[in-house]
């Protein structure tokens, strides 16, 4: 039906309707090619074949976190950050960025609810998870400090060289037994390995 009512159509109206196909047909290829260009050695070219494609912006803002300075150039980071939220409420990348920037300015409370909002979303953001894993160690929240360690032990054996020693470390907080007692009776991949080194490297057995 819709063929035929097009055919039936003035010059005019036909002439919209291709104008709208053609501009709607560039834009979904432009999209689909920043969206194959969003790797952190192509963030800058897919933004420049579609600045508002959201992955390539997520991308980009991920790796600017990595070297981002206080001051100034923090500030634009979470501004870039907020105009992310603002194409895709749910960008991990872009409200950790805001919580971390937040908490390097010395708002911990608007950071933790961010970045918990983050790690609701995504259990595969290292940054996340990292930062929350210290903070509800600092903040007396042990069982919370433990089941942020095993996602973070669980994302990746990559992790394992940083996470595990800093687990062992929280061994020695009374805390921490309790729920690690828990966490290690549902029998992780990363238990055998914990276990281990708990043994060699725990300088308070």
């Amino acid at each position: 039906m819709a063929m035929i009512a097009l055919c039936r159509g003035t010059v005019t109206v036909r002439a919209a309707v291709l104008t709208l196909a053609l501009v709607a047909g560039v834009f979904t290829l432009r999209s689909g090619l920043a969206f194959l260009l969003a790797t952190p050695a192509t963030a800058q070219l897919a933004l420049s074949i579609d600045p508002t494609n959201t992955n390539a912006l997520s991308m980009d803002a991920n790796e600017r976190l990595k070297t981002v300075e206080l001051g100034a150039p923090a500030a634009k980071l979470a501004a870039d950050s907020r105009r992310i939220l603002e194409h895709s409420p749910y960008e991990v990348v872009a409200l950790r960025n805001i919580g971390i920037i937040a908490a390097s300015n010395d708002d911990e409370k608007a950071a933790a609810k961010l970045l918990d909002i983050a790690a609701r979303l995504s259990q595969r953001d290292y940054l996340t998870h990292a930062w929350l894993l210290d903070y509800r160690f600092r903040t007396n929240e042990a069982a919370l400090a433990v089941t942020e360690a095993d996602i973070l032990l669980r994302q990746d054996d990559q992790n394992w060289p940083v996470i595990l020693p800093a687990l062992i470390s929280l061994t020695r907080d009374p805390r921490i037994i309790d729920p690690l007692a828990r966490v290690l009776a549902t029998r992780p991949y990363w238990r055998g390995t914990f276990l281990m080194r708990l043994g060699s490297d725990n300088p308070y057995p």
